[in-house]
């Protein structure tokens, strides 16, 4: 398959995919449709098939990590119980970064290792 034709399906299925869920959350009655959601999903589909079609590589990129709260133990039946089941559902506790491959910008002598992110840089050694 050709790469651009590959971008479109890949971008496209995932939106579809995505969407999907955010429908049937629509019919639930502890959830409901969710214009974010809706609104994050997509954008994250146009910066990776933007990226690609630009670059052809990712040099952004959104990454996730989760703290627990404790919220779920006031609502578990709303945001689950246990790790298994709060990770997913506690919004709360949800962190949305974004990093960037500075030296895929750098044209010469990059300072940055390739590959490397601002938060990996910047991350304390161990």
């Amino acid at each position: 398959m050709k790469n651009n034709k590959a971008i479109w399906y890949g971008g496209s299925i995932g939106s579809i995919y995505q969407l999907t869920i955010e429908i049937l959350d629509g019919f639930s009655s502890q959830w409901g449709f969710s214009p974010g959601d809706f609104s994050a999903n997509t954008i994250g589909s146009i910066i990776f098939m933007s990226q690609q079609f630009a670059w052809n590589q990712q040099r952004f990129k959104i990454k996730w990590s989760y703290h627990q709260t404790v919220y779920p133990d006031y609502r578990p039946d709303l945001l689950g119980s246990g790790i298994t089941e709060t990770w997913l559902k506690d919004y709360n506790g949800q962190t949305y970064w974004l990093s960037g491959n500075i030296s895929s910008f750098l044209k010469k002598n990059p300072v940055f290792p390739p590959g490397s992110t601002l938060l990996q840089d910047m991350a304390p050694k161990e």
